[in-house]
């Protein structure tokens, strides 16, 4: 019989032996081993602490593998990155992070938060970000939000601001304007902290489906008209996209939603911004989006018919009568004006985030006569409050006060040249000033106008309205409302500001 002590081995997935001695209870770094050798002879199956040693091997080794494979897939994407992601970054990434969670710290100093479970606002998202084919964008963000939370918990809270929005331009109770709002804040709140939580990645952090996370938190910081996270947001956003290569490296999906960051950007400021441009992402909506083509012809309609047909019209920018064509087509098919079989898809939304991209670059890549810089502004601001919806929201603070002061400089030559196009640049004024303190000025002007047009009643004025940008819809009583409100007081010109 051998003497020899009969050892047993504990193997877990070992692909290469490191045969060690059995640590010592006072040893504080074990070195890492694949084996661990056990006296089965001399073994007690009552040993406490020897069975304690067992499981603490298998559970170290565990860890320390899981470890070594994440090293290996970060070496690895950060290897397949155009541009590598140093310190000097990370450093950037913290930065963004910690001056975000302030940004949200500050804005819940304000309101309070409410710990109820979130409504799917969906529809009141989707409506607000793509007011195109919105049932396929929903599918679309669903299938990306699920490898992805904090995209999710976004697009709730945009859901949830819109919804507060569509309260307060409604006239709903004070309570339900808060419990939405209270709503966004918390769900922003919870995607700051999915964000921080992707920190500790870099190669998660710098992917394109962090780039849609913060593109979307900026879209609905713009219309909070928060214009300093605003720009917070702009620094985490190019870090990013210089890390992926450039805007033509990325994919569709992301481009489309920096075209929206770039959509609210613009209409935030008072003075035209430098927007980002791809050529990779133009084309495409160019060429599969049908009323941008020059040769895509839809039923005559009243729609923007005197754009085109006022003695004025002929000297319009080419560029801006460009948009109006398309435009014209686009406002006649979303009203069910020229076509009601027409389908709605994820394209058209582009399209028309194309020609709002057109009317903010004529302002910076073209000098445009005061005239046609107001008329321009109206055409912009009309796609933004009777498509998009954003009339309600903080933002339009700025975009219609940037109006006001586009009419000062043009309003004496509108009178002359162009008034039943000014009555409809007051009318529009006045739907995107609703509960701001420069509503009445906008009504008092509109009064006058029309009094000087003698088309005071809203059944004669209303046709004029639709030969523009205007369609009347069932549920405009409101807006009926509105107009017949300007007409209460006794008419009093109105004074140049």
């Amino acid at each position: 019989m051998s003497t020899k002590a009969n050892y047993q081995i504990v193997r877990v997935n070992a692909t290469r032996p490191q045969p060690t001695t059995k640590a010592k209870p006072d040893e504080k770094n074990p070195p890492a081993a694949d084996f661990l050798w056990i006296n089965a002879q001399e073994e007690d199956p009552k040993d406490r602490d020897a069975s304690r040693e067992k499981q603490a091997f298998i559970r170290t080794r565990h860890h320390r593998l899981k470890k070594e494979s994440q090293m290996r897939s970060l070496k690895s994407s950060m290897q397949k990155q155009p541009v590598r992601c140093d310190s000097p970054q990370s450093e950037t990434v913290s930065d963004y992070i910690s001056n975000d969670s302030r940004s949200s710290r500050n804005s819940q100093n304000d309101r309070s938060l409410t710990a109820k479970p979130p409504v799917l606002y969906q529809v009141h998202a989707t409506k607000l970000c793509f007011p195109l084919g919105d049932s396929q964008i929903t599918f679309r963000y669903l299938r990306m939000a699920l490898n992805h939370p904090a995209l999710v918990q976004i697009l709730l809270s945009t859901s949830a601001f819109h919804r507060a929005t569509v309260h307060y331009v409604s006239g709903a109770p004070p309570q339900m304007i808060q419990s939405s709002t209270q709503d966004a804040i918390r769900l922003r709140s919870e995607t700051i902290k999915s964000l921080q939580g992707i920190l500790i990645k870099p190669y998660e952090f710098y992917s394109e489906a962090t780039l849609r996370v913060i593109a979307h938190i900026m879209c609905v910081e713009a219309a909070e008209a928060n214009i300093l996270a605003v720009r917070a947001h702009e620094k985490a956003i190019k870090k990013i996209i210089d890390v992926l290569g450039g805007l033509n490296n990325l994919g569709y999906d992301a481009l489309s939603i920096l075209y929206v960051c770039d959509l609210m950007r613009g209409l935030i400021n008072d003075k035209p911004v430098q927007l980002n441009k791809s050529w990779k992402w133009e084309f495409k909506v160019r060429k599969e989006c049908p009323f941008l083509w020059e040769n895509y012809e839809i039923a005559p309609s009243f729609v923007g018919r005197r754009f085109f047909t006022s003695p004025w019209s002929s000297d319009l920018h080419p560029e801006l009568i460009s948009s109006l064509c398309s435009l014209k087509k686009l406002v006649s098919l979303y009203e069910n004006v020229s076509c009601s079989s027409w389908k709605q898809t994820r394209m058209d939304n582009d399209g028309l985030l194309l020609l709002n991209h057109e009317l903010l670059t004529l302002a910076h890549d073209r000098s445009l006569p005061a005239f046609q810089d107001t008329l321009r502004l109206a055409i912009l601001i009309y796609t933004v409050v009777r498509i998009r919806g954003f009339g309600g929201m903080p933002c339009a603070d700025i975009f219609v006060s940037t109006l006001r002061k586009s009419l000062q400089a043009s309003s004496a030559s509108l009178k002359s040249t162009a008034p039943d196009l000014l009555l409809w640049i007051l009318f529009i004024g006045s739907l995107a000033s609703r509960g701001r303190s420069c509503h009445s000025s906008f009504l008092q002007k509109l009064q006058e106008s029309a009094h000087e047009l003698s088309l005071e009643r809203w059944d004669s004025a209303v046709v004029v309205l639709q030969e523009y940008f205007f369609v009347y819809r069932s549920s405009d009583g409101p807006v009926k409302e509105m107009w017949h409100s300007a007409f209460l007081q006794p008419f009093t010109r109105v004074l140049e500001e």
